[in-house]
């Protein structure tokens, strides 16, 4: 079975605010379960979107690299 994080625990991980990663979830449609009235994120989507914010990265380190 896969770790669920409270947003607490997301916050903690991402060096970031509960706040911010609530946003996140809405904004950058990070999926969610749903246990009764808990919210929780799986492991998973968060390595989603770490991965997509490291991606993110190394494409503007390759562009400023190349000279664009």
């Amino acid at each position: 079975m896969e770790n669920l994080l409270r947003y607490r625990d997301a916050a903690e991980l991402l060096s970031a605010s509960e706040r911010s990663v609530r946003r996140w979830v809405v904004e950058k449609g990070i999926k969610t379960v749903r246990i009764g009235r808990c919210v929780r994120i799986p492991e998973s989507e968060m390595k989603k979107f770490i991965d997509s914010k490291c991606n993110v990265q190394d494409q503007i380190n390759k562009f400023t690299l190349e000279g664009g």
